[in-house]
């Protein structure tokens, strides 16, 4: 690997095949924030399919929750040539897992029968061992059988606590796995066919993965230097301990960007295992400690700092070519006042999160206003989960930039005037109030963090990087995630949209849903509104 892979700028010039100017190349960072900054940044994504600004994409950075996006992303293809159905069918099928399961490290009824059985069987051995032992009836001679009971019972708790505590890593990146071979396993296979599927895309490494059109990059917090970690299909990269060939489950990937302290255990690799080379530091450690990357910076922003900085170990990573411009996706959980109170176990575990998350807002702020005072010059679109859409396009009708100015004032008197202008205020408290977490978040928060992200991305970016304007209906998100048995039978929907080209290739792996979805994007883009 190493440099036999095109830089991205060698990419704008001719390699790859979706050329973009690079003074109009843009880079992503999605945020941490658990599942909801996964489907608040899917929301994102998809608007950047249907408005064709993803053929301008060029990076993905991204921690935590932002990851998991990153991830889809990455085993769908070169985003930047995937075409609107093809993005929608695969969002659509993540969205809806997300909403009904999650992504969370609960394991399944055979690890709990199978820890019970070797349980039983064991207490079994040592009754029998102690009968023999001890002459006839052994223990329970000397002991009443109620009192057996209990102490066996206290102790298969115990021993189911500390089993599960041991092995929750395992188990979470094996959920990981599991949650991106549904999502790319076609829902036609069956048999031999569908676990061969499976069996692939649950054995991704990251150094399988092509980023020859958009290269994709996932931020940990190493925590031996206190410093980001690096993670891409061209190297794993500490600056301060160097880098080396990234062979690393894809899966494990996204643990280590995500291993929110206290909740995961760190991931640990062995740095002679990993042949680390380079780096600011003259000795390195034994291992390298990697936690949730919103440790350092919950923005997921560090990559576009730290691969322009003339550092010796950047040089052969591959992929030292400035974005011109950036997106960022802030679904980070918004100050609040939060209360701590209960009893004093639990009283102590609630001050520890509070502590973390004060820590975040602390670090996450200050990221946050400095990139939002450079919106006026064109170069950085901040979209941020705790801003309704109106207030977003009524804070950028007063920017300095006349053309930033007109265009969200003409996009805020169409949302005005849209369908959707009511809804929208309403989704931004719930969507940014949704709780930081992998387990399941439901159908209908599923559809409100959808359409904020998407109408947020629209908002912001048609302002200040001049996208097209998309403007979706409720319908559309619904028929991604509900089931139709459970919605009426009519939807209509309409489009506004700066007519793209169709000349695009769908990659579909599911192609009766994407010829599906592609008709019904076909039929939207064929109703014009006349407001905008």
């Amino acid at each position: 690997m190493g440099n036999s892979k095109p830089t991205l700028w060698d990419m704008g010039n001719g390699v790859h095949d979706n050329a973009v100017r690079p003074d109009d190349s843009i880079g992503v960072a999605i945020s941490g924030g658990g599942l909801r900054a996964t489907l608040f940044s899917l929301g994102v994504v998809l608007y950047l399919a249907d408005s064709r600004a993803n053929r301008r994409v060029r990076l993905i950075s991204s921690v935590s929750g932002g990851s998991i996006t990153n991830a889809i992303l990455a085993l769908l293809g070169d985003f930047s040539t995937a075409s609107p159905e093809r993005v929608r069918s695969v969002i659509g099928r993540a969205a809806r897992r997300i909403a009904n399961e999650g992504t969370f490290f609960l394991p399944g009824v055979g690890y709990w029968v199978g820890l019970t059985v070797g349980f039983v069987v064991s207490m079994g051995s040592f009754v029998v061992i102690d009968g023999l032992l001890s002459g006839e009836g052994g223990l329970t001679e000397a002991v009443s059988l109620w009192w057996i009971i209990m102490v066996a019972v206290l102790s298969y708790v115990v021993f189911l606590f500390v089993i599960f505590m041991l092995s929750r890593k395992a188990i979470q990146i094996s959920a990981y796995s599991a949650f991106l071979a549904h999502v790319f396993t076609d829902e036609s296979l069956r048999g031999k066919d569908k676990a061969a599927r499976t069996k692939e895309i649950r054995g991704t490494r990251l150094a399988d993965i092509s980023d020859e059109g958009v290269q994709h990059i996932f931020c940990a917090t190493e925590l031996v230097s206190g410093r980001p970690f690096y993670m891409s299909a061209r190297r794993l990269t500490s600056p301060a301990f160097g880098t080396c060939e990234p062979e690393i489950d894809l899966a494990r990937v996204i643990y280590a960007s995500a291993a929110f302290p206290a909740i995961f255990p760190p991931l640990s690799l062995g740095t002679k295992r990993l042949g680390l080379r380079g780096g600011e530091e003259p000795v390195r450690p034994p291992k390298i400690v990697l936690a949730d990357g919103g440790v350092y910076n919950n923005l997921g922003t560090d990559w576009f700092e730290d691969s322009t900085r003339p550092l010796s170990m950047i040089h052969d990573f591959g992929a030292t070519t400035p974005v011109a411009r950036k997106i960022i996706v802030n679904a980070s959980a918004p100050r609040r006042v939060r209360r701590i109170q209960g009893w004093w176990p639990a009283r102590n575990i609630h001050s520890l999160m509070r502590i973390f998350g004060v820590m975040y807002e602390n670090t996450v702020a200050p990221r946050l206003d400095a990139l939002k005072s450079s919106a006026d010059e064109g170069q950085v679109a901040v979209i941020d989960i705790a801003f309704s859409t109106g207030a977003a396009a009524r804070t950028l009708c007063s920017s300095l930039d006349e053309d930033i100015k007109e265009r969200a004032k003409g996009l805020a008197k169409t949302l005005g005037e849209s369908s959707l202008s009511g809804y929208l205020d309403k989704i931004a408290i719930g969507s940014s109030g949704t709780r930081t977490k992998l387990s399941r978040i439901g159908e209908a928060a599923t559809v409100q963090l959808l359409i904020h992200g998407y109408v947020s991305a629209l908002v912001s970016c048609h302002a200040i990087l001049g996208t097209d304007v998309v403007l979706p209906e409720r319908a559309w998100f619904e028929e991604m995630i509900v089931p139709s048995r459970r919605r009426p039978d009519a939807r209509k929907s309409a489009v506004v949209v700066s007519e793209p080209s169709t000349d695009l290739p769908v990659h579909s792996q599911e192609e009766a849903e994407v010829a599906a979805t592609a008709a019904v994007s076909s039929a939207r883009r064929g109703e014009v509104a006349q407001n905008v």
